[in-house]
């Protein structure tokens, strides 16, 4: 009997699903038309994952390991309420985009069909849970399957779907006419059978965090470090539904969840590496250091600063081209962008800085908002974002077929709402952290933007080292070395 060591969750119409099948096996999850599956694979390359769509199912292989069969989700892509797979590292994949993915089409040989696991039901209002129904998948082998049949997955209990058919029985190749989805978006790909219909999609989802201290070092050999605004990653009043995409507040606006934003910034240099282009190495091994608290490109007495992050969703070959930015409030500007009326215009770096572009981390688009302290101003801003389809961005050996030049390029738009203020301000309720939109109207979630500046805790190394502080607390903790401190 095929299992997770640890079984898939099911949960708010959330199927979490952390460990994978043994090589060989193959292991079913029940899919429901609006569930999201939280797929937290660890040890794997998410490009490396390859789709099949075996008559109504799809087929999850994992390399090296065994496969994770979604029963009958390939039929759900005519449903309006669909269902959707969030990635480990945040990726948002709506169902049109599992399905352009696909590598395989009506595969159906007896071995991928047969599946067994047994699903644990989560409640959090009890401490201890009654009974949950079971799942039971009753596996068959090709030893007790007569010639002239196909078995599928057998489940019994609350969900129950019974699959038998003759060889001649075995689902034609899908040919769906666009007109059958309800999606926005379109494009093609054909391999041992044809799949028509399926339009690429764009999605986003952002985020605003501290800017982080940078690293550089100079042609004299001296290794600098700028301060940030603070090192704490913090909560937001922003939530975003992962399969209606509609925005929501993340709480009833109280200082508390906003705090870490005020949290000291702690830059320690012990132990630390630093890439310079050519290796990595112990940051000791440069003879000297220069440390500033701030970032005086970024963050001073008049300003301050915070990375605005952008998490695409997008198919196979397509990437971020360009983003424009719309009703920015007047205290504040996007750095490295080119600005026309109200609109800001962003294009990716092309010397791997965050000063004349967005940068690409992880996946993740990042680039900064600068906003001047003196400010107490609410807004929202029309992010929009377009991705181009290239065979560039094909990984090697893909199969993926160009989309019509229709599709080749790709939009997708978001109203998000900002507060800069200072976050000790009195006042308490969400009206203290009101969002208003660009037609006037209160936005229900956004980010707010601290104006206040965050302590510094420095720690350096046995290298001579000259540290310039700021005028907050500087905590420095000097070692071995002939080291310089001066403050503002």
């Amino acid at each position: 009997m095929a299992e997770l060591n640890q079984k898939p969750i099911y949960k708010n119409n959330t199927i979490t699903i952390k460990d994978t099948p043994a090589k060989g096996e193959n292991v079913a999850v029940y899919v429901r038309p609006g569930d999201n599956i939280a797929l937290n694979l660890k040890g794997f390359n998410e490009d490396d994952l390859k789709y099949k769509l075996v008559g109504g199912d799809i087929v999850l292989d994992v390399p090296g390991e065994g496969s994770i069969t979604f029963v009958s989700m390939g039929l759900m892509g005519f449903s309006d309420n669909a269902p959707s797979i969030t990635l480990g590292s945040g990726a948002h994949l709506s169902l049109d985009q599992v399905l352009l993915n696909i590598e395989t089409v009506n595969d159906l040989p007896l071995t991928s069909v047969p599946a067994s696991l047994d699903a644990s039901s989560d409640n959090d209002n009890k401490e201890k849970a009654t009974t949950p129904p079971q799942i039971i998948i009753q596996q068959v082998t090709q030893d007790n399957v007569a010639d002239d049949q196909n078995i599928g997955p057998f489940l019994t209990g609350p969900y129950k779907e019974e699959f038998l058919a003759t060889n001649d029985d075995i689902a034609p190749a899908i040919n769906v006419s666009v007109d059958d989805f309800s999606s926005n978006a379109t494009s093609t790909k054909t391999q041992d059978a044809q799949v028509e219909g399926i339009k690429p999609t764009l999605e986003f989802t952002p985020d605003v965090q501290h800017l982080t201290y940078m690293e550089n070092l100079l042609p004299n050999g001296t290794y600098v470090v700028d301060g940030g605004t603070g090192s704490a990653i913090y909560t937001n009043d922003f939530q975003l539904d992962p399969i209606s995409r509609e925005v929501t507040s993340n709480s009833a606006g109280t200082d508390l969840l906003f705090g870490k934003q005020l949290n000291t910034e702690v830059i320690n240099l012990v132990g630390h590496q630093y890439n310079d282009g050519t290796s990595t190495k112990y940051v000791d091994t440069y003879s000297k250091h220069e440390i500033n608290a701030n970032n005086s490109d970024y963050v001073d007495d008049n300003y301050s600063a915070r990375f605005i992050e952008l998490t695409p969703s997008q198919p196979v070959g397509y990437a971020v081209t360009q983003i424009t930015i719309t009703d920015l409030a007047n205290s504040a500007e996007i750095i490295g962008a080119t600005k026309s009326g109200n609109t800001y215009t962003i294009a990716q770096s092309t010397t791997g800085s965050a000063d004349d572009g967005y940068i690409i981390d992880n996946g993740v688009i990042k680039f900064i908002i600068k906003y001047a302290r003196a400010t107490a101003v609410d807004f929202a801003s029309t992010f929009e974002l377009t991705s181009t389809f290239s065979v560039d961005n094909l990984p090697v050996g893909s199969d993926v077929v160009a989309p019509s030049s229709e599709f080749t390029t790709l939009t997708a738009s978001m109203d998000i709402g900002f507060n800069i203020r200072d976050i000790d301000n009195t006042g308490t309720g969400s009206n203290k952290y009101r969002f208003n939109s660009p037609t006037g109207s209160d936005i229900s979630g956004g980010f707010v933007l601290d104006t206040s500046e965050n302590d510094h805790n420095i720690t350096t190394t046995n290298v001579d080292t000259k540290v310039l502080g700021s005028n907050v607390i500087d905590v420095i903790e000097s070692k071995d070395g002939n080291d310089t401190i001066s403050s503002l």
